[in-house]
């Protein structure tokens, strides 16, 4: 998401991440991760709940393929911090609250193209442009 805050700025969309560990965790990824978002922390995992994102261990040849190809890529999984089993997203929320678009991952390595991101975030702040 670091690679489309300028963007976002610009677009006049806020970017918020929300992990499920403690604060000082989420500190220290923000930290190592040098992000450029506000990063909150909500370890009932309440949010994840309300999104419908999945909790779960994730393992399957899907998951394996993932992986591979992101060590090819050059990404090393660290130690896992917070509740690891449970599966992320990304959702396009509007000024009224209203959900507009959203990626429920899948299991690891499953995550929201950022073209996909974009395409969703410019068809909704379009409609909000004179």
């Amino acid at each position: 998401m670091n690679d489309l805050v300028d963007e976002m700025t610009q677009a006049g969309v806020s970017i918020v991440g929300v992990g499920n560990g403690t604060p000082l965790m989420a500190q220290d990824f923000a930290e190592s991760f040098g992000i450029r978002f506000a990063l909150y922390t909500d370890p009932k995992r309440l949010t994840y709940q309300h999104f419908g994102m999945k909790r779960m261990l994730g393992l399957n040849l899907g998951t394996i393929r993932r992986g591979l190809a992101s060590y090819r890529k050059g990404f090393r999984q660290g130690a896992t911090k917070g509740d690891a089993f449970q599966q992320g997203g990304v959702v396009l929320v509007d000024s009224n609250g209203d959900l507009r678009w959203g990626h429920v991952d899948g299991g690891p390595g499953d995550h929201a193209e950022l073209d996909a991101i974009r395409q969703a975030v410019q068809s909704v702040v379009g409609e909000f442009r004179p």
